[in-house]
């Protein structure tokens, strides 16, 4: 990669991060594509240079969501171990990329309470995705007598919903906000301890 390539590659570099910062901080729709470059510090037309458009800038995020993202949750529910171990090792890991990356997180659960926005279906589609993921690994821990005979869709869908609702919540800051862990292995310890002491038999 020559100079004038590394530069490009910064350049789209930076107006991604400012738009996961707006979109993450203003929400997609009351955000525009001037704001974003008022952000990354570039003119709207070096923006146009890299991204078709506002939705292509969003496509891209969500691509770079599927990078951090999915790896790991593969990596964690399908290693070695009990099933109870599989799903601590992943909630450790999904808590840790979403506060490492709140505004993301925010820009991919605005779907789920708006199925008609923007490339609404893909973003379901990964989250429909790792329910199932989860909820194969808790079949798993049922079959071998690990886990109650619970419903394991409601159950996994119910655990991702526990991932993610602290960094949601957080966008709001709410005054009890200080009196929730904001730390990663406190936060993934208790997410853990109240998701499997209600699931484990024992």
């Amino acid at each position: 990669m020559d100079a004038t390539d590394t530069t490009a590659a910064s350049t789209r570099e930076r107006i991604l991060e400012s738009a996961e910062e707006v979109f993450g901080r203003r929400g997609y729709d009351a955000a525009s594509i001037a704001d974003i470059a008022h952000a990354s510090g570039v003119s709207t037309g070096l923006i146009y240079y890299h991204f078709k458009d506002k939705e292509s800038l969003l496509r891209a995020l969500i691509e770079r969501a599927s990078d951090l993202f999915g790896p790991p949750t593969r990596d964690t529910l399908e290693g070695a171990g009990s099933a109870a171990d599989r799903l601590r090792a992943f909630i450790d890991t999904r808590v840790r990329i979403a506060l490492a990356h709140q505004n993301l997180v925010r820009i991919l659960m605005r779907p789920l309470t708006d199925p008609e926005g923007a490339l609404a279906t893909e973003v379901l589609a990964g989250v429909a995705e790792s329910v199932e993921a989860i909820a194969h690994v808790i079949e798993t821990g049922i079959e071998a007598g690990e886990f109650e005979p619970v419903n394991p869709y409601a159950a996994a869908e119910s655990l991702f919903a526990l991932l993610h609702t602290r960094v949601v919540a957080g966008a709001l800051d709410a005054p009890y906000s200080g009196r929730i862990a904001s730390d990663a292995d406190e936060l993934a310890g208790f997410i853990a301890r109240l998701f499997l002491n209600g699931l484990c038999r024992c």
